[in-house]
């Protein structure tokens, strides 16, 4: 069995010289990430992004790594660039999943909320998105009444919107309001057909 030194200089000649490629330098990050070298992953992975500027699953593995090292500053720049980078709401989705739970890690998520609310106070009409992402940052914190009253917000914009629906939905349901958000999942079959059935269900867990 190699000593760490010498494994981690064999995994670094497997991406050194030609060799050295965004992909070569992510497979000796996750090989250095598996067996606990989380300094020398996050260098790596850093690396990769550098010589790959438009991979998106990359960048939320770089993200990962960093903030595993308490890089949250770098992590946080590193989703900002994967958000840029996304091209369907479900990626956008994992984007602000991932961004939550690196603020929450940093300590800063209560500010980031704070900050946030403060913004969208002053804006003459702030969008249904600007109220989503507000309510998911407060349902973050566990402040499920500021969450409610956002998500209600972004409602009153679109009654129809599938993602603020959802939202309501289950913040009524964190909240206790099971009749409410049975009505929000009985709005949410009407809309969102895709997944009627599984909307259809909810509803009758909650009844």
């Amino acid at each position: 069995q190699k000593q760490p030194a010498e494994a981690l200089r064999v995994w670094r000649e497997i991406a050194a010289g030609p060799r050295r490629t965004a992909e070569s330098l992510a497979s000796v990050a996750r090989l250095c990430s598996k067996f606990g070298y989380r300094a020398e992953a996050a260098d790596l992975i850093r690396e990769a992004c550098e010589l790959s500027t438009d991979d998106f699953a990359l960048r939320l593995t770089a993200a990962e790594y960093l903030s595993a090292v308490q890089n949250f500053d770098k992590s946080l720049a590193l989703l900002m660039d994967a958000e840029r980078l996304a091209e369907t709401e479900e990626e956008r989705d994992v984007v602000i999943r991932n961004r939550l739970d690196v603020l929450r890690e940093s300590g800063k998520l209560q500010a980031e909320t704070a900050a946030m609310a403060a913004r969208i106070a002053t804006l003459a009409e702030a969008t249904e998105q600007d109220w989503i992402l507000l309510a998911r940052y407060y349902e973050a914190t566990e402040a499920i009444d500021e969450a409610t009253a956002a998500a209600d917000r972004a409602l009153r914009i679109n009654e129809r919107s599938i993602p603020a629906l959802a939202l309501a939905a289950r913040l009524r349901e964190a909240a206790g309001d099971y009749a409410k958000s049975a009505e929000y999942s009985r709005q949410l079959a009407i809309t969102d057909r895709r997944s009627a059935t599984t909307h259809l269900k909810n509803v009758a867990t909650l009844e």
